[in-house]
């Protein structure tokens, strides 16, 4: 086929931006520039790519699904061969859900500049399910995320151990339970704030639930947050308790802020895992980003 890169690129800007005005400006190019490379590119495969609807926004076809899936791989291909031959590390293109992107990534990545020259991080965030979204449409290379499942397009491998605590306010009545040796999984019926359904967190925590044989609908949920510094402030304010992971909670009870409770006797262990496609070749750099931290570090 005659296609070339530049036609590749238009067509990739024209998924990601569903405009040909926002196309051409991030590409520097003119609209008509941009609609001469789709319509070449319509013409050598034989099928269209993108159409407008009756209220003229960009629809693109499942072809151009298909397309847009190779055309992004071979596109990031070659910058991976430019990078290799150029002298430069590179970049490393990442997404990560809320609690590694907020308290793991920023430690790891500021460690691994000292240590690795002329290279700069893109990061992406989202909860757990939209990590692995944007590994399956290729908007990033690597991924680290709170719970693993999926349809078995990814690989995973473990970062590092975390565990999961319940969170309670700072006040005499917890005090008092927390001096009585009382376990989190005693105090789940108070008033329970949670994350969203489609966080690693929350799905770690319906796999504790299943283990315990507690059915949710019977725990106190006064409301559910997505974000953890949200949801930490709302238990300081005295609105609930709940439950969250570990590294999140780190530096409240460090300062007496909250107090935290096992939830059993053993800790309920959560991992940090690393993802990609497993389809995908990861460079000499993007390995040595995610290698397991050692179990020294491990929570």
């Amino acid at each position: 086929m005659n296609i070339n890169l530049k036609q590749l690129e238009a067509f990739c800007a024209l998924v990601e931006y569903k405009n040909f005005t926002k196309a051409s400006e991030a590409l520097f190019l003119s609209q008509s520039t941009i609609s001469s490379h789709i319509y070449a590119m319509e013409k050598e495969i034989g099928v269209q790519l993108a159409s407008r609807n009756y209220r003229r926004k960009i629809e693109i076809t499942a072809e151009g699904e298909k397309v847009y899936q190779y055309a992004t791989q071979i596109l990031r291909t070659c910058k991976e061969l430019e990078e290799a031959f150029s002298g430069k590390e590179g970049e490393i293109l990442a997404a990560a859900s809320t609690i590694p992107a907020q308290y793991v990534l920023p430690g790891l990545m500021a460690q691994f500049l000292k240590e690795n020259f002329n290279i700069h991080f893109s990061l992406e965030k989202g909860d757990s399910m939209a990590v692995m979204e944007m590994l399956k449409q290729r908007k990033a290379r690597i991924g680290f995320l709170g719970t693993k499942e999926g349809d078995g397009s990814l690989q995973f491998q473990v970062y590092c151990r975390d565990y999961l605590v319940l969170v309670t306010p700072n006040t005499e009545k917890y005090r008092c339970l927390q001096s009585q040796k009382k376990l989190g999984r005693e105090l789940l019926m108070e008033p329970l704030i949670l994350r969203t359904q489609t966080s690693g967190t929350m799905k770690e925590f319906e796999r504790y639930l299943k283990e315990q044989e507690i059915e949710e609908q019977d725990l106190n949920v006064v409301a559910r947050i997505n974000d953890p510094e949200t949801i930490k402030n709302a238990v300081i304010s005295g609105i609930g308790v709940t439950v969250m992971s570990n590294l999140a909670v780190r530096d409240e009870v460090a300062e007496g802020r909250l107090l935290k409770f096992e939830l059993n006797q053993k800790r309920f262990s959560r991992y940090i895992y690393t993802a990609y496609l497993k389809e995908t070749r990861l460079t000499d750099l993007e390995k040595r980003f995610i290698e397991p931290a050692r179990p020294e570090n491990w929570q």
